[in-house]
């Protein structure tokens, strides 16, 4: 096998594990959570849900809310922190992912269902 084929492989591979997603919503200390999810793919899921009851709590009169990617990523840029602790099988523990890596799989996860 190619090793470049080999290491996005592998790659892949750690972003399947066991997911911590670490929040903190407004600069005060007391609104930092946590909430941990099987997979990157769950955890994904979790943050529109997220997204998805603010704007339902924001719009109570709408039965449905819709919103586009630049909407959801203006929200995730408006909390005070954001990022996840992704299980790596490989190396045996948790690698810490950033804002924007959660976003990059925010986008493939919804460019997927969009060509399903």
């Amino acid at each position: 096998m190619n090793s470049s084929v080999q290491d996005r492989k592998i790659a892949a591979e750690s972003n399947k594990g066991h997911t911590i997603l670490l929040l903190q919503f407004t600069p005060d200390d007391n609104s930092r959570t946590f909430l941990d999810y099987d997979d990157i793919y769950k955890c994904v899921d979790g943050l529109c849900q997220l997204y998805e009851q603010k704007l339902k709590v924001s719009n109570p009169g709408q039965n449905e809310v819709q919103y586009d990617v630049n909407a959801l990523f203006q929200y995730l840029d408006s909390l005070k922190d954001l990022g996840c602790l992704v299980y790596n099988a490989n190396i045996k523990g948790y690698e810490p992912k950033s804002r924007e890596w959660i976003k990059g799989q925010i986008y493939n996860s919804l460019k997927g269902q969009a060509t399903q």
